[in-house]
């Protein structure tokens, strides 16, 4: 905070991991990254349950609330969900470390309050460079779902396919 109050550029501070890393680029959409999971079940899914379950949680979602997913979906105690709900905000947080590092992305400056939505998060998280910070969201929010995609479309053929059995 004294070198930013000095007027340091925020991408000269001395410290790149604080509360608004974790905030802007860990748990984007809430814990595992789960925005990505919640845009497949509302734009891709077949099955009902998960397409009234994306529409259900989506503005919570963006806003970093995915409670409704991980207890709706469930990702509690699901085994077959494990691997992308740790290894994407994972992957994320060494993407945004990195590139960070080499001076892509600005070290962010400003506290983030929990609810902030996503992207705007990204814009105010730093005083000059925010427009990189909410276009790596971006980045991040397709790479989620990308991430989930073959374990969601597994789970969304079963539960389409029971669907259509009952």
């Amino acid at each position: 905070m004294d070198a930013l109050n000095s007027g340091t550029s925020a991408y000269e501070l001395p410290n790149i991991l604080n509360r608004s890393f974790w905030s802007v680029y860990v748990i984007l959409g809430g814990s595992g990254m789960t925005i990505g999971l919640c845009l497949l079940m509302l734009f891709v899914g077949k099955s009902k349950q998960y397409k009234t379950l994306g529409k259900l949680s989506i503005v919570a979602n963006l806003c970093g609330i995915n409670e409704p997913i991980i207890f709706g979906f469930p990702l509690v105690l699901n085994p077959f969900m494990i691997v992308p709900f740790i290894v994407t905000p994972i992957i994320s947080a060494v993407l945004a470390y990195l590139l960070t590092l080499i001076d892509i992305l600005p070290r962010l400056s400003y506290i983030i309050p929990l609810g902030t939505p996503v992207i705007m998060s990204g814009f105010i998280s730093t005083p000059d460079g925010g427009w990189k910070v909410a276009l790596f969201q971006i980045v991040m929010i397709l790479f989620s779902g990308v991430m989930y995609y073959p374990f969601f479309k597994m789970l969304d053929k079963k539960a389409y396919q029971e669907e259509l059995g009952n």
